[in-house]
């Protein structure tokens, strides 16, 4: 045995002495803190000496549930692990999730009652590192004095065993992974996808979690833009904290300045209370700004003083009020055009983007169409209560050839319409998505195609352009991905955008 299973042995062995628990388990948390991990557990045996049970940390993948450290699973460990307050639940008030981690799933049956506790550990930082989880037979209340010596021996244990992990000769991070070893992913995230596309942006997405810098996030309407968001909360350094959201189009100038800023009692008409604003709500959180490139310029002014000195001022008060805020924010418009127009502020731009991330459309990602149709497909008839329907080959075969412009919130819309025009159907065909897909291009408007006037080769020039221009919209400037599309080489076209001044930059977010 390792020296550092020698120790954990003797650590849990005196934790179970002390706490008379017939069975303790502990999990410890990644170093990224969004998942936790089973490392031991102990058991007292019938001739009351104690039995440590240790989880090789290369088998988690395969052998070990990872637990997310989210609010949505397993709820009182990880409110244990999120809160760092101990909890005291009957066995029968826990949840069936935590009575298979304490015992067999067959065993749990058979046991009528007894007490289940969970402790925080915390490292020297004071920092949760993980939590142990106990059991008892039956209800005891066990000295103060015990209490303290477990404490005593937690503290000293946990910094140890997270030491010895952070140096084994592969981080805790790339054995937890399932992902390659050059995507260094701690989970998916919640965003579904297996294209090499969407494994870069959930790695950036990574690389955002844990620092304290505002994010801005691009990309076409109906792509994900708040799922990242989301994400970068719920896994991040301030999944505890407030998350707020405002639409920052769907609110009139003067109602979007008071929504966020505040008001003070009589500082305006109708405002007969103090408000504190969503800035100041959103304080040690995050604040998710949509459709930032719709915001009017005299509130770009003032949000960019909020960026710079951490404090806010609300209408109609002369107090301001220290506020620590990670902004994340999203427009589907290219706000580097907008600065060259004069319709946004560089320096905001710059304040915002001090982590841009780039979602690409759903065209950019087609090996994730069919991922996301079986998922948007189980998830509706999870809703509606029926069986969940299986997609043809030829259904997929339709999807995949689509170009989607709604991206992924147009693919959710039409997995739901073929659901609803083929309720409890146990397969979907390519028939039902024909007869959707058709009744869309009907409603959809058709572009006028543009009139070519002069000799041939004028004509053939203005084809010329008006396509690369076409691709150049399409791929959002991504001069690489237009090259392949068009099978040409890099070096042509750069030549045909010079010969028809045309710039990638106009069409990048």
């Amino acid at each position: 045995m390792s020296d550092q299973g020698e120790f954990t042995q003797c650590w849990l062995s005196g934790v179970l002495k002390h706490s008379g628990a017939q069975k303790v388990i502990c999990f410890l948390s990644q170093a990224s803190g969004t998942q936790l991990f089973k490392m031991a557990e102990g058991f007292t045996q019938d001739n009351g000496n104690s039995k440590i049970k240790l989880t090789a940390i290369e088998q988690n993948q395969h052998t070990n549930k990872r637990i997310n450290t989210d609010y949505s699973e397993f709820n009182t460990l990880t409110l244990c692990m999120n809160e760092g307050r101990n909890f005291n639940l009957h066995f029968s008030q826990c949840s069936d999730e935590i009575k298979d981690i304490l015992f067999d799933h067959t065993e749990h049956y058979s046991l009528t009652d007894g007490e289940v506790e969970f402790m925080p550990l915390r490292n020297a930082q004071g920092r949760v590192s993980g939590v142990l989880m106990f059991y008892f037979s039956r209800f005891t209340c066990y000295q103060k004095s015990d209490r303290q010596t477990i404490n005593t021996l937690n503290s000293l244990a946990i910094d140890r065993l997270a030491f010895a992990l952070k140096n084994q000769h592969h981080s805790l991070e790339e054995k937890l992974s399932p992902q390659s070893q050059s995507a260094h992913i701690p989970s998916d995230l919640n965003i579904i996808g297996e294209s090499q596309a969407i494994k870069n942006v959930r790695l950036t997405i990574s690389k955002a979690l844990h620092i304290n810098r505002n994010v801005l996030v691009t990309g076409e309407t109906g792509s994900g833009k708040e799922l990242i968001a989301k994400a970068i909360h719920q896994f991040g350094n301030r999944r505890n904290e407030p998350y707020v959201v405002q639409n920052c189009a769907s609110i009139p100038e003067h109602l979007l300045e008071s929504e966020l800023f505040g008001y003070q009692k009589g500082a305006f008409t109708g405002a007969d209370r103090d408000y504190i604003g969503l800035i100041r709500s959103a304080d040690k959180g995050i604040l998710f700004l949509d459709e930032i490139g719709d915001m009017p310029s005299s509130l770009q002014a003032k949000l960019l003083r909020v960026l710079e000195e951490k404090k806010v001022r609300p209408l109609g008060s002369t107090t301001l009020y220290d506020v620590d805020v990670k902004v994340i924010s999203a427009t589907h418009q290219a706000l580097l055009n907008k600065i060259e127009q004069g319709e946004f502020r560089q320096d905001l731009y710059f304040r915002l983007a001090q982590f841009p991330i780039a979602l690409p459309p759903l065209r950019e990602r087609e090996k994730d169409i069919a991922l996301l149709g079986r998922f948007f497909a189980e998830h509706y008839a999870k809703e509606q209560h029926q069986t969940s329907p299986t997609l043809s080959k030829g259904f997929i075969d339709s999807l995949s050839n689509y170009s989607f412009p709604g991206n992924v919130r147009e693919l959710k819309n039409i997995i739901e319409r073929c659901c609803m025009e083929a309720p409890n159907s146990k397969q979907l065909d390519k028939e039902i998505i024909t007869q959707v897909l058709n009744g869309i291009m009907i409603i959809a408007p058709k572009k006028e195609e543009p009139l070519l006037m002069g000799s041939l080769s004028e004509q053939i020039e203005q084809f010329e352009k008006n396509v690369l221009m076409q691709y150049l919209e399409k791929h959002q400037g991504h001069l690489q991905t237009v090259a392949n599309r068009l099978e040409l080489s890099k070096g042509s076209l750069d030549y045909r955008l010079r010969k028809f001044n045309l710039s990638a930059k106009e069409w990048r977010y």
